[in-house]
């Protein structure tokens, strides 16, 4: 009994060799895709949290009073849910600077996120 070599059926190594290649290449740009996503959504996050943050300072400062010799300012550092902390993600700075008839309020919540990121919110108020 004699076989042939057309009777063998299977796969050469080239062919796996550039089956495996492939599989690799179009891994390797999920993985990219990926970790492109992460940081879109991280900042995404810190952004709004920041947001959050700026207006709930802004919305505070504007129910307590100001002293009418001037200008009120703060420095806060918090973690993501607005809590004091020693050293925490988000740094939170106000001032109240007295214009003619109001009170120009600016509120900057700033972060360190791929480099130095800031929100800065404006208000008024009425002394």
């Amino acid at each position: 009994m004699t076989t042939t070599r057309a009777a063998e059926r299977g796969f050469t190594m080239l062919e796996v060799l550039i089956a495996i290649l492939l599989s690799s290449v179009g891994m390797i740009g999920i993985v990219a895709l990926f970790r492109v996503q992460t940081a879109a959504s991280s900042f995404s996050r810190r952004t709004t949290e920041a947001s959050v943050l700026a207006t709930d300072q802004l919305e505070r400062v504007r129910t307590i009073p100001i002293p009418a010799a001037g200008s009120g300012s703060s420095q806060t550092s918090l973690d993501e849910s607005g809590t004091v902390v020693t050293d925490g993600v988000f740094a939170r700075t106000w001032t109240a600077v007295p214009v003619t008839d109001y009170f120009a309020v600016t509120v900057t919540v700033s972060w360190k996120d791929n480099g130095q990121r800031s929100l800065v919110l404006r208000g008024r108020r009425n002394p």
